[in-house]
């Protein structure tokens, strides 16, 4: 059956099943200064290599939203694992990776990794400048990428990132 699945599911190893993993630890951003997240919230290292390196592949093709928004995968270690775990999440519809401080260097190899199905991607808040954009844009816009050719995005967010 099908179930949205959250942290308290990370910590009993129990993702079977789940269609969307929400393991947000901030807000969307308003208007006031963003609060950071509660400590607790953020995965540390060693669960964020295993969420993105074993539990998120195991989970595999039934997956249609994973929301990691605040989590801190800045690292290119955390980057690699998610763009090579991406692969295997063929139902993949939403991805949220909003406030997650990728910057320029950590966003173009997870657009190179995006899956087909793929129909939100969330990119907000995430220190990109005009360099990371335009890595979007070339992944995004054509010019015979693969990636260009096979991705049908309907919504993409890069608010709140110094572009422009």
């Amino acid at each position: 059956s099908s179930r949205d699945c959250s942290r308290p599911d990370l910590d009993s190893d129990s993702l079977a099943g789940c269609t969307a993993l929400l393991l947000d630890c901030t807000e969307r951003p308003s208007e006031q200064a963003a609060r950071p997240p509660p400590a607790d919230c953020v995965l540390g290292a060693a669960a964020l290599r295993s969420l993105l390196g074993e539990k998120l592949k195991a989970v595999g093709g039934g997956l249609k939203r994973l929301g990691l928004r605040g989590q801190l995968l800045g690292s290119s270690e955390a980057v690699e694992l998610l763009a090579s775990t991406l692969g295997a999440l063929t139902a993949l519809e939403s991805l949220d990776l909003a406030d997650t401080r990728l910057g320029d260097k950590g966003v173009a190899p997870l657009l190179a990794a995006l899956p087909a199905s793929l129909s939100s991607l969330d990119l907000a808040h995430n220190r990109l400048t005009d360099e990371g954009a335009k890595a979007v844009a070339a992944a995004l816009g054509g010019g015979g990428s693969k990636l260009s050719s096979s991705l049908r995005l309907s919504e993409l967010s890069l608010a709140w990132n110094g572009v422009g």
